[in-house]
């Protein structure tokens, strides 16, 4: 565009200069871009735009072996209780035998949740806070939050682009209890728990508000012309600018405008999805199965992440203990289940409760079946959203009444913008969660990352993972 021509599209007429500087990465960083502009480093590079991260946890532990797929390598088969994720068989990582390493003050519902995300040892409580909100059945101490973020936190908070959407990470979740040590596994930092929203109204306020504009998402021509502003905008800027620093501005022209050559070669999406708030009908959400809680929950939150509201999102169902002596949880409620989960609150917590315990696994696998569905939904580039996602299903313990630490069976999906060669499984002989982490960590562009948590310094990455 030449100078003094006039933008076609006024699409940013509201941002001062200043701060369309400062979230173009040419001055400090900024909360926030239009959705589907592309986000660009400070050194000019586009980042990621389309590579998001989404954690699944489901607690209590599991029947580990009756996680196990039949096979090794890409010759495998999926268990009975993963039956739902065969349609995604081929989007799927599955690591076999990772340890879940804990330690500090506690019962191991306790240890393992504090440990869970964060690879981190529990702490012990301080003087003052009840017995009731750090309760140890064991009588093992007063167990409570690890002192380190959880890898959510830390990649949301190490990687500068992930901070440029309106939320740099969002944590939803279905019959979760109060908050209390085994209710809370994800960290903000030291010993701060993240909030867990599980009100529809919440949800709805905190990722569609109403300060936000409203976009369609499949709109490829208004893209276009935001593209055209902000090249415009762009250009208008780098000549007035200082000759020392507009070769910045050149990287960030160059950039955009590659990456709007690429949306002009995309398919536009057919999906219905738009970046309105969707209309939905609260008033009996709690009254609702959790099964059809969470059949709101997760189209809206793939939604939420096609508009660019967040790159990072968490969900947890259920917490890393047995739930009999919770009285502000209910049993889990799935529509047209006549099983009476009731004995254990709903959630898994031993091999004791035979076929309940596996029909709890199944529905678990019919939700992060449904997750991967909606993104599949999603066009974007030459595959989906899930193509650009790694997605991380895992749960705390081996099994609940024995408090095992290994085998964590974990299920990952996506390959985070084609780094990680799918449909296979991974025998990790025992490694310790940290290095899944850390592995997380660099495909989410985290450079140079090498250790993370207090249980395992250093740990490195799985080796088997990059392979």
């Amino acid at each position: 565009m030449s100078k003094g021509k006039k933008s076609e599209y006024n699409a940013i007429s509201d941002f001062r200069r200043r701060e369309f500087l400062k979230k173009l990465g040419l001055g400090v960083s900024a909360s926030m871009l239009l959705p589907f502009i592309p986000v660009l480093s400070a050194s000019g590079a586009e980042c990621p735009i389309g590579k998001r991260l989404i954690i699944f946890y489901t607690g209590d532990g599991n029947n580990g072996y009756n996680w196990e797929p039949n096979g090794t390598g890409a010759n495998f088969q999926l268990s009975n209780v993963h039956e739902a994720l065969n349609p995604h068989k081929s989007s799927l990582t599955l690591l076999v035998g990772m340890e879940n390493v804990r330690g500090g003050p506690g019962d191991g519902h306790i240890q393992a949740g504090a440990s869970m995300w964060t690879a981190s040892q529990a702490t012990d409580a301080p003087a003052g806070i009840s017995d009731a909100i750090v309760k140890d059945p064991d009588s093992n101490g007063r167990g409570y939050y690890a002192n380190t973020p959880s890898i959510d936190q830390t990649i949301a908070n190490g990687v500068a682009c992930y901070g440029d959407s309106p939320r740099k990470s969002y944590h939803l979740g279905v019959n979760i209890g109060a908050e209390r040590t085994r209710t809370r596994v994800f960290q903000q930092g030291n010993r701060i728990p993240t909030h867990v929203e599980t009100n529809i109204n919440g949800i709805l306020k905190d990722l569609f508000p109403s300060d936000l504009p409203s976009m369609p998402g499949s709109a490829l021509g208004y893209r276009e012309k935001i593209f055209d502003t902000v090249l415009f905008e762009l250009e208008s800027i780098k000549n007035l600018a200082p000759a020392a620093d507009r070769p910045k501005f050149d990287q960030h022209i160059t950039a955009l405008q590659s990456s709007r050559q690429r949306l002009e070669t995309e398919s536009p999406p057919t999906n219905t999805n738009t970046c309105q708030s969707p209309v939905i009908d609260t008033s009996n959400w709690n009254g609702l199965e959790h099964d059809r809680q969470l059949k709101i929950m997760i189209p809206l939150a793939v939604n939420a992440m096609a508009c660019d509201r967040t790159k990072i999102m968490c969900f947890q169902l259920n917490h890393s203990q047995n739930d009999s002596d919770d009285s502000d949880k209910t049993p889990l409620r799935i529509a047209g289940d006549g099983n009476n989960y009731s004995a254990y609150s709903g959630f898994v917590h031993g091999e004791q409760h035979g076929g309940n315990t596996l029909n709890i696994d199944r529905f678990y696998s019919s939700m992060f079946a449904l997750l991967l569905q909606k993104l599949k939904e999603v066009p974007e580039g030459n595959g989906t959203m899930l193509d650009n996602t790694l997605v991380v299903w895992s749960r705390d313990l081996a099994n609940g009444s024995g408090h095992g630490s290994s085998p964590i069976q974990t299920v990952l999906a996506g390959s985070a913008g084609g780094q990680i060669q799918t449909g296979r499984v991974i025998n990790v002989n025992n490694e310790p969660n940290a290095k899944l982490f850390v592995s997380m960590g660099r495909l989410m562009g985290m450079q140079n990352f090498n250790s993370f948590g207090n249980l395992r310094g250093n740990s490195g990455a799985l080796t088997q993972f990059f392979s």
